[in-house]
């Protein structure tokens, strides 16, 4: 009796052992998540940094971590329902800061949320001024009418906006050693007078390697006009300053908002169509 009973217990087991093993049997080796790659960190704007990697195969979320430095404790930041978002935008992040990024993938596996046993590469963003790249194409002089025509070409890796609300100022700090501003310049480097911002919400986008001419001009009001920003109508600025150095064109870059400055040409005074015409006259009745 008591060999049938153990006998008994003996084939119970090995049914347990076989039925464990069915999932094995199935599917081979036993399945696994895999771990993501192609991590990769750039910076958005000053508070921002963007997340990218490679889409993992099966992958029905992600999990995001982070931390102040690469060996330290990383915090989960973001949790992601989607396999196929590969992307994520950690914001409320300050100026000086390098932070690390990591990411691991999530799977269900015979019924369980799994996460993958390793992490992505690590990848870090420290975050600085975001200062849009461009250059500004002078011509040697003004045009026959009197305005000014720029090329304005954008050697940023992101598009930049500009505004076609210009505005006109008499004195600029830090300016280059050759009289050209070829960075932005914050608002509170301007001395101006007062702003009518009504246009700066219509931008024209310029991407990147993309170039425009922009040309500046007074109408009779002594009122300047930007022309050449596709899809806006050039609006009404402030009156022209006696003594003007140039003028300022607003942009956006990274959601930062700065001013353009550019400079007349060797100091040259920006004329409206009827003094560029009173000029020749004078110089006719000299000359006579």
């Amino acid at each position: 009796m008591t060999k049938d009973r153990n006998r008994s217990i003996a084939v119970i087991a090995m049914l347990a052992l076989v039925i464990s093993l069915i999932p094995s049997m199935a599917f081979g080796a036993a399945k696994t998540v895999k771990a993501v790659t192609g991590l990769e960190v750039y910076q958005m704007s000053n508070t921002s940094a963007e997340l990218n990697w490679d889409y993992v195969n099966g992958a029905e979320g992600y999990k995001v971590y982070k931390a102040a430095s690469k060996t330290g404790k990383y915090t989960l930041v973001k949790t992601i329902t989607s396999g196929k978002r590969t992307t994520f935008t950690s914001r409320n992040l300050k100026l000086g800061n390098t932070y690390y990024f990591k990411v691991k993938a999530v799977d269900t596996i015979y019924g369980k949320r799994t996460l993958s046993k390793k992490f992505s590469n690590i990848d870090s963003v420290k975050m600085e001024q975001c200062i849009p790249d461009y250059t500004i194409d002078f011509p040697k002089k003004l045009n026959e009418d009197g305005s000014l025509t720029v090329t304005i070409t954008n050697k940023s890796k992101k598009e930049i906006q500009l505004a076609a609300s210009p505005v006109i100022f008499n004195d600029l700090k830090d300016w280059s050693k050759d009289g050209i501003l070829l960075k932005a310049v914050r608002y509170e480097n301007l001395n101006t007078g007062d702003v009518d911002t009504e246009y700066l919400n219509y931008p024209y986008s310029l991407l990147k390697g993309e170039s425009v001419k922009v040309t500046y001009e007074l109408n009779k009001e002594l009122q300047g006009t930007v022309s050449g920003i596709k899809g806006e109508e050039p609006p009404k600025a402030i009156n022209y300053k006696e003594g003007g150095e140039g003028f300022a064109i607003g942009l956006t870059y990274r959601g930062q908002f700065f001013y353009m400055a550019i400079q007349y040409p060797d100091g040259q005074k920006l004329m409206t169509l009827d003094e560029y015409l009173q000029e020749i006259l004078d110089s006719m009745d000299a000359a006579n």
